[in-house]
């Protein structure tokens, strides 16, 4: 049985055919236990994503003896990209080094840099590598830029 306290609500999904799941679709980025894959399109020829409405981190943030954590599948046309990944803060146990990496193309993690700058054709994923149980990256933005061939 319902709770009393939202029966108005389920009276107005009833009457005005309300779904409210509706802005789920396919492509929903859904993180349990601190891991899952969040897709991000870079379809315009140049952008930029400043993390309004999707989660903001790279890595693990959970200490549960594996490292997997968050990482993005990116959705790009074909074309040679510049991507820089602007880095607002990060955290880490242990003293295990630390990769952002774009593809197969990794740069070690510094908290003295806050940039990192990618080439890269059709790029498929940006994720954090480290063997630490809790390793990752709090993003400020990323900015790509396409060059089509």
């Amino acid at each position: 049985m319902r709770n009393r306290a939202l029966m108005p609500y389920a009276f107005y999904e009833k009457t005005r055919q309300f779904d409210s799941f509706g802005y789920l679709n396919a492509d929903a980025a859904v993180i349990r236990g601190g891991e899952g894959t969040i897709p991000l399109s870079l379809a315009s020829k140049r952008g930029s994503e400043t993390f309004l409405d999707i989660p903001n981190f790279l890595g693990d943030n959970v200490h549960d003896g594996n490292s997997i954590g968050v990482s993005y599948k990116l959705n790009a046309p074909i074309g040679n990209y510049k991507v820089t990944v602007n880095v607002a803060g990060a955290a880490q146990e242990g003293d295990q080094p630390v990769r952002i990496c774009l593809d197969d193309a990794c740069r070690n993690f510094s908290r003295d840099q806050q940039q990192y700058q990618f080439l890269a054709r059709q790029p498929k994923s940006l994720t954090l590598k480290s063997d630490a149980d809790v390793a990752y990256v709090v993003l400020r933005s990323i900015e790509w830029d396409r060059a089509d061939q």
